[in-house]
């Protein structure tokens, strides 16, 4: 019974040996878990900013491209515009070429400087119609006029001189020149 008893307590022994080395053992694994573990969450962490900050920048570069997009869009509308701009100019231009033949004299063809009317409805420079004695011709039509029926015309005289204000106005913009 002694050897029972003694192989009792050696078994006793070794078992507390094996609870307490089985006990260490845990508690490394456990430390190498709980470091793991920690590391891990480090980690996880990091990518979880990582992923904040490249979520915010990708959010300030969808801004920006929203911007420039929204840039290009009022661009694209302001050619449109220019274009736009240019077809009403030019359209302008051949309308105030067309009024500049109109207002011209039939006989110098200089834009008219004090028109008159003749008799056959065309109007000439003052200063054209007295260069002549006796009857003043049309260049136009080829028709003379008496002086005695040569007619001052007022409102011919402030058209003129409206056209040849807005003229000056177009050509010092640039739109055409004089």
């Amino acid at each position: 019974m002694k050897l029972l008893r003694s192989d009792l307590e050696r078994l006793e022994k070794e078992k507390e040996e094996l609870r307490q080395a089985h006990e260490a053992e845990r508690r490394k694994t456990k430390t190498a878990f709980d470091a793991k573990i920690e590391e891990l969450t480090g980690d996880i962490e990091k990518l979880s900013k990582d992923f904040t900050t490249v979520n915010r920048e990708l959010q300030k570069k969808e801004q920006e491209m929203k911007a420039v997009l929204e840039l290009q869009d009022g661009l694209k509308k302001r050619e449109e515009n220019l274009q736009k701009t240019k077809v009403i100019i030019s359209k302008l231009k051949n309308a105030f070429e067309s009024f500049e033949l109109s207002f011209a004299c039939s006989n110098c063809s200089e834009l008219q400087s004090d028109p008159v009317l003749l008799s056959c409805g065309h109007s000439v420079c003052k200063s054209c119609s007295e260069k002549t004695p006796g009857s003043v011709r049309c260049e136009r039509c080829k028709k003379d006029t008496e002086r005695s029926e040569v007619v001052e015309s007022k409102l011919l005289s402030e058209i003129t001189v409206k056209f040849k204000y807005s003229r000056q106005c177009l050509s010092e913009l640039d739109v055409f020149p004089v």
